[in-house]
């Protein structure tokens, strides 16, 4: 049987070494001088200008902090890039009742406007549907955004899944 002392002494080095590999914010360690790495540290090639870039960090940590993993991480960011190009501001779309990041229809469903266009409850709300879905995480993840958004346009989540996925990887770190 193992001493208390050698468990806690072995536990804290494993900390000590999941913080200098960056292991413990989600990273993958053993990718250094992979590109999954790089993309934990650069934005560079995404594409995106600032605000973009806080509100796809803003939908990466709230599917995060929901549970929702990596997965729903890339729903939520295909999803958004093809409603409003991850702006938050976008103009109103669906003839003009429809807001935010997710284009969700203010109301007593989403919420008020000033909620639906507020980054974090949006993302919040958008998650809490994707988990109300039977089985999100064994479907294709366009059909995961599409059965949050119920957009007239079924399929078109699917041409932002590449770049949201690289989005993700850059974010989640």
């Amino acid at each position: 049987m193992m001493n208390k002392s050698f468990i806690a002494t072995v536990g804290g080095a494993a900390a000590v070494i999941m913080s200098i590999t960056g292991a413990a914010s989600g990273c993958d360690a053993g990718a250094e001088n992979s590109a999954a790495a790089t993309s934990c540290r650069s934005s560079k090639g995404l594409g995106l200008s600032g605000v973009q870039k806080d509100n796809a960090r803003t939908i990466v940590d709230t599917a995060r902090s929901m549970g929702m993993g990596r997965r729903g991480a890339e729903v939520g960011v295909m999803a958004a890039l093809q409603e409003s190009s991850l702006r938050h501001d976008s103009a109103p779309g669906d003839g003009g009742i429809a807001y935010g990041l997710f284009q969700m229809h203010a109301g007593s469903y989403w919420g008020s406007v000033s909620a639906v266009t507020e980054p974090s409850t949006a993302a919040e709300r958008f998650f809490k549907e994707l988990r109300k879905v039977k089985g999100w995480k064994n479907m294709s993840r366009n059909d995961a955004a599409q059965s949050v958004e119920k957009s007239g346009h079924p399929f078109a989540y699917a041409s932002r899944e590449s770049l949201a996925k690289k989005i993700v990887a850059w974010a989640w770190c």
